[in-house]
């Protein structure tokens, strides 16, 4: 059976002349990757600058938050070298029904942690914010060597009365917890 490549064309306007170039818009997944991998600066072995438990990751996150430490917070959240060679290759992303493209996938997990801790510093940052607990609703979902838990919800001590989406999943692997993203309800 033949193979379906997918390309199209592409015209640009280059130095006065017009150019042409044939881009493929499709590629199979282990090539994917492999482009992905390609403009890693490294290859992380284990999540680094993590926590030891998911407690201690949400109050190193809210006493960041509370002085607007946007390093640490950003240190929290996975990178683009872990997404790549630890938490993309287990995803449900990197296989069907789900697949997308790694670059896709790490797009949107980007722009929704900038939107969301972009909003998180506007709303609660330099505030202080005591957690009084979390939770996370459902177990963790494995994928691989991690796990990923969901909806996780605090509750502070000046709201005490209501949980809060304050960031997005919290992935586990080895013993160590890191962010996914900050997705929050805001």
């Amino acid at each position: 059976m033949r193979r379906l490549m997918s390309c199209f064309l592409v015209s640009a306007l280059v130095a006065g002349r017009l150019t042409a170039q044939i881009v493929d818009s499709l590629l199979p997944p282990a090539e994917e990757l492999r482009r992905f991998e390609a403009t890693l600066a490294r290859k992380p072995v284990a999540l680094e600058h993590s926590a030891s438990s998911r407690d201690q990751l949400i109050h190193r996150f809210a006493r960041a938050l509370s002085i607007r430490d946007s390093v640490a917070l950003r240190q929290m959240v996975i990178s683009r070298e872990e997404f790549a060679t630890l938490y993309y290759p287990t995803s449900m992303y990197a296989k069907p029904p789900y697949y997308q493209k790694p670059g896709l996938v790490w797009f949107q997990m980007e722009n929704t942690s900038y939107q969301g801790l972009t909003r998180l510093l506007a709303r609660d940052g330099g505030k202080t914010l005591t957690i009084q607990s979390s939770h996370c609703p459902s177990p963790p979902v494995r994928q691989g060597r991690n796990q990923i838990w969901k909806e996780c919800l605090v509750s502070t001590k000046a709201e005490s009365t209501r949980s809060r989406k304050l960031f997005g999943s919290i992935v586990e692997r080895g013993g160590r917890f890191k962010f996914l993203t900050y997705a929050t309800e805001y």
